[in-house]
């Protein structure tokens, strides 16, 4: 068995060798490329392990981390779990620095019912009390509060 440190240096020393293979004229490649060639490397290492009775060398391992790492050195390697930095961030919102889940951010307008309601007339008197409410209480708090469920909503209809 191998410790961490042993892995992670047999990974660079295929990251190494797949930079510096002769045939390697695309540098930049897309997330689906690295998975197309982490596919292909999988598709040979069945077929060796059928070839082999139930061999596998851990050099087709080695060949998929290489891989995996190439396609996060070009386009982000984000963290599993735990790193809510990663998951939360703050910004201005009217004035006010809030948190907020960064995969929701600005995102409240497509997931809130009063958007397609009939009744959510923002700014005038004839406005959804319910609406009104939520508004009220998002701006007393400095909060934003999507609407998922409503008694009162009615479908905007399409022209």
């Amino acid at each position: 068995m191998a410790t961490r440190q042993e892995v992670y240096a047999a990974i660079d020393s295929e990251r190494d060798y797949q930079e510096n293979l002769s045939r390697n004229e695309f540098k930049q490649q897309t997330p689906m490329e690295h998975v197309s060639i982490i596919r292909t490397i999988v598709n040979r290492s069945d077929d060796h392990w059928y070839d082999v009775a139930g061999q596998l060398p851990m050099d087709f391992m080695r060949k998929i981390a290489g891989v995996a790492v190439r396609a996060m050195e070009q386009h982000g390697a984000p963290k599993r779990g735990g790193d809510l930095s990663a998951k939360y961030v703050q910004y201005e919102h009217h004035g006010t620095t809030v948190w907020v889940d960064a995969s929701l951010k600005g995102k409240h307008r497509e997931h809130c019912l009063c958007f397609a309601c009939e009744k959510f007339r923002p700014g005038t008197p004839e406005n959804c009390p319910i609406a009104q409410a939520t508004f009220e209480n998002c701006v007393k708090f400095n909060t934003t509060t999507p609407v998922f469920e409503c008694p009162e909503f009615v479908q905007i209809q399409q022209v």
